[in-house]
């Protein structure tokens, strides 16, 4: 132990020179002066040889952005030339590509794209942007045009975004193949946009095989919906055709329009008979399954729960594997637990818990288990349920509950949840006991590394070159080094890449249980200097800084969402003016700078101060106005006002509110089960 404490001591982190004109660069980019940019980026690649690679990128970048191409394809060869072996390779091809492609050489942009995404499995978020590029590059080379719009049917079929779906589809419209054509259609009418989709399909040469081998057009087809209206059976000769035609794309595409549209006119008898047949002819994949949640939370806004359940059963039964199949079955238990239907409700949520003990739902179903036995004064179902919830472990709302409850009927509350002062005084949760880690810090043994001091940098100030230099270290650093660098990257804040990996590998995983590493990783002191002081300044305990922000962008210092929200703590632009307008403690350079991870962490706290200030210092009422607006949420006090926290955030009207305030909860729960109290925590990562 005394010569590994030796070589500790004797390894000293690299030296990291040139950051000031680092930073300046990026100013002066994020402002629109490029040359200035450029020049302040040459200065730093002069100034030091940690950062030079990356900093002769940026002035590339910069010499292109201010409409020197010629300069700044020489200056990005410069860098793969002189420096062919790194993280900023990568992102060199990357930039060029771009370079490439505005400059309308869609010959020269699509091999470095290529390179960029070679053997990456997964790929990482940061380079979606990267694929969609390379993608649409191909689709202008003959050679490559099929894999182009390959990658645009992929989309449409798997991507979670509507919009992306929308975009990728229109995309396929474009196509001369017609199985390309009619894929859109499908993206366009499984997004919803219905209008766009019909009027997309219409265009199309579409006939139908007909029950006597004859061709019906799509009008045809429509002709015989409308007829269903005043015929019963007119829907057999709907069926007929659609029979005859299960291995047809457009009929697909024209079933998932027809059955929607019949929705949206109130014609729900029809809808559902046509879901029916879908489920029938089409289903494999997801089609079918999603035809029946889409209509049963049409059903559940109306509300007509009755009418919800029975698609949610519907979906259960025909579509098991589906993934909304278990969030199905956690409605129709809810639903069933607020009819008093206690016994239907208690199998709905048993099969739930115990077909997945570790998952999603597994926690609340086992908890709400344990409710339906208070209910029925059976005190040993109770604490077994409430036992069962717990074991599903840190990080689920419903688990931190029912510790705490649990713990009360033993008197242990104030050791389990006194310490998680955002929430004192409040009957809500508790933190599992924390287990010190006395294992010796090996992390000075990375900090000779360039890529470690360059990490922190870059993690500091929310830069993108810190997500390439995480993706090297992940690919590239020797296995033996895999648990000193993966905290390094969680904590500088490329938790979320990082994680991809990690899930990917099933790393940190022993006989099917996680690390305490693992589980740091996962729950990460991420920029943690700057939430530490924001939350010792604001009054607010870090570890909710960091649930929050976990929950709001899981530390990614460069994302947006679609509304425009941005940075670690997700603030609008419209917000951050604001509070520029009335609060001292944020300036024009902090709402100028949304990217900025200490920035962003510092309007989050003021405005999170601020929140609970105006709620009591009540975390669940902070919350939901930090998430929905402080208007919403005050509302939402009135209305039902007579609540306890618990029945309150169930009765929340926005869903992603509903489960955004239950989320963070648990992220701060999770936070003080795994580290010891913020004024004693301690990064793995060293100066």
């Amino acid at each position: 132990m005394q010569l590994l404490a030796m070589i500790l001591s004797l390894c000293t982190s690299a030296a990291l020179t040139g950051t000031d004109s680092f930073i300046a660069g990026d100013r002066a980019q994020r402002s629109g002066a490029f040359e200035h940019a450029a020049q302040l980026f040459s200065d730093c690649a002069q100034e030091s040889d940690i950062l030079c690679p990356y900093a002769l990128s940026r002035a590339a970048q910069n010499h292109w952005l201010s409409g020197n191409i010629a300069t700044a394809e020489t200056l990005f060869m410069q860098v793969l030339n002189d420096y062919p072996e790194g993280p900023w390779a990568r992102m060199t091809c990357a930039r060029l590509g771009y370079l490439y492609v505005k400059a309308g050489h869609a010959e020269k942009a699509y091999p470095y794209f290529d390179h960029v995404l070679e053997g990456l499995e997964p790929r990482p978020w940061f380079m979606n942007a990267v694929a969609l590029a390379r993608a649409r590059t191909a689709l202008v080379l003959p050679a490559h045009a099929r894999e182009g719009y390959d990658f645009f049917k992929d989309t449409v079929m798997n991507a979670v975004s509507s919009a992306d779906r929308i975009e990728c589809s229109r995309v396929l419209l474009g196509s001369s193949d017609r199985e390309d054509r009619l894929w859109g259609c499908y993206g366009l009418i499984r997004a919803g946009n219905l209008k766009e989709g019909r009027a997309a399909l219409q265009k199309e040469p579409v006939y139908f095989r007909d029950a006597d081998n004859t061709f019906i057009s799509m009008a045809d087809m429509d002709a015989r919906m409308e007829a269903t209206q005043l015929h019963a059976e007119a829907m057999s000769r709907v069926e007929a055709c659609i029979r005859q035609n299960t291995g047809d794309a457009a009929m697909r595409a024209w079933l998932m329009l027809a059955l929607r549209e019949q929705a949206v006119q109130d014609h729900s008898t029809t809808s559902e008979t046509l879901i029916n047949l879908m489920i029938t002819y089409f289903n494999e994949g997801r089609d079918a399954g999603d035809a029946c949640w889409w209509m049963a939370e049409r059903y559940a806004k109306k509300p007509d729960i009755p009418a919800a359940d029975r698609m949610y059963r519907l979906l259960i039964g025909k579509c098991p594997t589906h993934v909304r199949a278990p969030r199905s079955k956690l409605y129709l238990a809810n639903h069933a637990r607020d009819q008093n239907l206690l016994p239907e409700s208690m199998v709905l949520y048993q099969d739930l818990a115990e077909s997945d003990p570790k998952g999603q739902f597994a926690a609340e179903s086992f908890y709400r288990c344990a409710q339906i036995a208070e209910a029925r004064n059976d005190s040993a179902g109770n604490q077994r349920f409430l036992g069962l919830a717990a074991g599903v472990g840190y990080g689920h709302f419903f688990a931190h509950r029912a510790l705490y409850l649990l713990n009360r009927q033993k008197g242990l509350t104030q050791e389990s949840s006194g310490r998680m002062t955002v929430l004192s005084g409040h009957d809500l949760v508790a933190a599992f006991p924390f287990q010190e880690d006395h294992k010796m810090n090996l992390m000075p043994m990375i900090v000779h590394f360039p890529a470690y001091p360059r990490l922190r940098f870059f993690g500091q100030y929310g830069f993108e070159e810190g997500e390439w230099e995480t993706l090297d270290c992940i690919l590239n650093s020797a296995k033996s080094l895999e648990k000193l660098w993966y905290p390094a990257i969680a904590e500088a804040g490329y938790m979320h890449t990082l994680m991809q990996y990690v899930w990917a590998r099933g790393w940190g995983i022993n006989d099917g249980k996680p690390s305490l590493l693992r589980q740091r990783l996962e729950y990460p002191l991420a920029y943690w200097k700057a939430m530490k002081s924001t939350g010792t300044a604001m009054g607010i305990d870090p570890f909710f800084l960091l649930a929050t922000a976990r929950q709001e962008s899981t530390f990614r210092a460069g994302i947006a969402s679609g509304a425009g929200a941005t940075g670690v703590l997700q603030m609008m632009p419209g917000t951050a003016s604001w509070l520029a307008d009335v609060d001292t403690r944020v300036t024009i350079d902090h709402a100028s700078n949304l990217k900025s991870p200490c920035a962003s962490i510092h309007m989050g706290g003021v405005y999170m101060s601020r929140m609970l200030q105006r709620s009591g210092n009540n975390a669940v009422y902070a919350l939901a106005s930090y998430n929905a607006g402080p208007g919403n949420c005050d509302k939402w006090r009135k209305k039902f006002s007579g609540l306890s926290l618990e029945k309150f955030m169930d009765a929340i009207p926005f869903p992603e509110t509903n489960e955004y305030v239950k989320k963070v909860i648990a992220n701060y729960a999770a936070y003080h089960s795994l580290y010891s109290p913020p004024e004693k925590a301690s990064e793995y990562t060293v100066e």
